[in-house]
């Protein structure tokens, strides 16, 4: 993992995130770089007002305000390097596109959760750039604070699809020296043979494929999906979950919320999702 993306808008949750950020490059490699970037843009109540002015007054606060907030981790993490980004624009554009996922091997972002109108307004962000970015995307809950990473969850539907994550998730779990446990989560009226030989089939051909010892699967029986995964996460001391989003199309977007969403959003540990 050499460099690692991290917005912010210098809000706690994003602070949080840095730290996270910093965390984990100071564990992962000593030659990481965290790559801090500030997007801004013009408020819609000052349109009328001459753009090229409020741009560059919007500009200067945030080459000031990214200066003061590197400053401040330099002497906690010397050996990290933290380099400082503008950007003019909308953050989720920015992602979004080849030469970003080129540029980076990992975004981490801080999520506010889903209590009231202001946090679903700032999740909103992050879960966009989830369901979008082309790089892995490690969502930060508010909470949260840095523990060395044991344990990774990866939450499977038996997906072909899920092969390439799991090899993804052996990297990650090899530079912290962290276990991998691979979950399925099922309703109790379709635990039947069938179900069976599917987990079965399934932890055979990950066996084969991957070849990494450290990884255990598990199937937990539960009709709520989200409290059935809390549960286990909380039992087995899981210090990170993974997940994977899929591109969807605008009316399921529309009607149902992504999963990954829901999870990240009510997240107690943090979150790094795969977009296949």
């Amino acid at each position: 993992m050499k460099s690692i993306f991290v917005p912010t808008d210098f809000s706690e949750y994003a602070n949080n995130a840095l730290t996270y950020a910093l965390s984990i490059a100071k564990e992962a490699s000593n030659e990481a770089e965290v790559v801090l970037l500030n997007a801004y843009q013009v408020p819609y109540s000052t349109s009328t007002i001459r753009s090229d002015k409020i741009y560059d007054v919007l500009e200067e606060g945030s080459k000031s305000g990214l200066d003061n907030l590197a400053a401040q981790y330099t002497d906690t993490y010397p050996d990290v390097k933290i380099t400082t980004k503008t950007y003019k624009g909308d953050l989720k554009n920015y992602v979004n596109t080849d030469k970003f996922a080129e540029q980076y091997d990992l975004v981490v972002m801080g999520t506010k959760g889903a209590s009231s109108l202001e946090n679903v307004i700032f999740g909103s962000t992050t879960t966009s750039i989830l369901e979008k970015s082309k790089v892995p995307v490690l969502a930060i809950p508010a909470n949260a604070a840095y523990s060395s990473i044991k344990s990774i969850a990866y939450a499977s539907d038996y997906l072909k699809e899920d092969l390439q994550v799991i090899s993804k998730l052996v990297d990650i779990a090899q530079s912290f020296e962290a276990a991998i446990k691979v979950v399925h989560v099922i309703e109790k009226d379709y635990d039947d043979f069938e179900e069976m030989v599917r987990f079965k089939g399934f932890e055979a051909v990950v066996s084969d494929t991957i070849g990494f010892e450290n990884i255990t699967f598990d199937k937990v029986i539960s009709d709520d999906f989200d409290q059935g995964l809390k549960k286990y996460m909380s039992e087995q001391e899981v210090s990170l979950l993974a997940m994977t989003t899929h591109k969807r199309s605008f009316l399921a977007k529309l009607l149902v919320p992504s999963l990954t969403k829901m999870i990240t959003m009510h997240a107690e540990v943090p979150v790094i999702s795969f977009r296949v």
